[in-house]
């Protein structure tokens, strides 16, 4: 019992002494204002903060490097595999069916406006021209052809014919709204 006492105090005291002398080697950090400094311990300082500095960015360029060429590799490989399966029939089918999904409504809308554009003007300008425009109209002919009656319909001053107008007016710019829709909605 006295042995394992004795032997217990000695772990306790080398503990003890162990510990004091680590702690009196530890190095103490004291923070001095620069001007209190030497011009070689500036330029010490100076030095290790460019040393730290320019491990911190070599670090930073030896990743950015490894980045780049991980994309540039696996762009090459997308590229390559890109290009053999767009020579395939399922390939060029595939990029018809990429491009008809992109754009595709945006074809329709566009077909569809333009094809209404081209019937309705016609009939548009057709109907205006025949229900608006001042224009003579022959209403007897001689048997001999040399005398003929011409009577001018569509006045300008006409109530029915303005209330026509007024009607084309507005039906062209219902048509410019509808067509609107149609190609850009």
């Amino acid at each position: 019992m006295w042995f394992k006492f004795t032997a217990f105090i000695a772990v306790v005291l080398f503990l003890t002494v162990s510990s004091g002398i680590a702690q009196t080697q530890a190095v103490e950090k004291v923070t001095v204002p620069k001007n209190m400094l030497t011009t070689d311990q500036i330029k010490a300082l100076e030095t290790q903060e460019l040393q730290s500095k320019i491990e911190t960015y070599g670090k930073w360029v030896g990743i950015g490097n490894e980045v780049g060429k991980a994309v540039d590799g696996s762009l090459k490989a997308i590229t390559s595999n890109a290009v053999d399966l767009s020579k395939t029939g399922l390939g060029k089918y595939t990029m018809f069916l990429v491009a008809w999904k992109v754009m595709g409504t945006s074809v329709i809308q566009l077909f569809i406006g333009l094809l209404f554009g081209m019937v309705f003007v016609p009939l548009f300008v057709w109907s205006y021209w025949r229900m608006c425009i001042p224009r003579r109209v022959l209403v007897q002919d001689s048997a001999d052809k040399k005398t003929q009656d011409w009577e001018v319909i569509n006045k300008t001053d006409d109530d029915e014919t303005n209330g026509v107008r007024w009607m084309h007016f507005v039906t062209f710019i219902i048509w410019i709204i509808v067509e609107a829709i149609v190609i850009f909605a």
